[in-house]
């Protein structure tokens, strides 16, 4: 099995590359790598970049274990994981639905933007609060360019004549 990983620290982003026959005891040298590499980064998106892997069919106590790793790794659960699939019959289905039964936050896609754009995309931690009221309306600009003209001794007021 061969993975690299890349990470992107001005966009907050890490790509975590997988190739040929994969097992979970590979994917779990890769995430070791991975968090190794994420010490001390302010990353929070890790795009797991599949395209050219086939996961090897492994039992069901095997893929409970690894999900429950994944899920219980505190350091992706502050990350927005993303697995990109060229073909969804290469994925371990298995793993992923059991880590999403515990709370891991992943999403699957099978086109590299659509990827990035939701790894990407500023996420909201609440509502945004509404701007307060303005006390007395704004002025018209023309009142405003009026007064520090007056104020500069630009212009000169009107004296009424009698």
């Amino acid at each position: 099995m061969n993975h690299s990983i890349v990470l992107s620290p001005n966009i907050g982003l890490a790509v975590v590359t997988l190739r040929g026959q994969i097992s979970i005891a590979d994917r779990a040298l890769a995430l070791d790598a991975l968090l190794e590499q994420l010490e001390g980064q302010e990353i929070r998106s890790i795009l797991m970049d599949m395209q050219e892997a086939q996961a090897v069919p492994e039992s069901f106590q095997a893929a409970s274990e690894f999900a429950q790793r994944l899920a219980g790794e505190r350091r992706l659960r502050e990350c927005r994981v993303a697995y990109l699939y060229g073909n969804a019959s290469n994925a371990n289905g298995v793993v992923e639905k059991l880590a999403e039964a515990r709370q891991f936050r992943s999403r699957r896609f099978e086109v590299m933007s659509e990827a990035i754009d939701w790894l990407l995309t500023p996420r909201r931690t609440g509502t945004i609060p509404a701007l307060p009221p303005q006390q007395e309306p704004e002025p018209p600009l023309a009142k405003v360019l009026a007064r520090l003209k007056r104020e500069a001794g630009l212009l000169k007021t009107a004296t009424p004549q009698t």
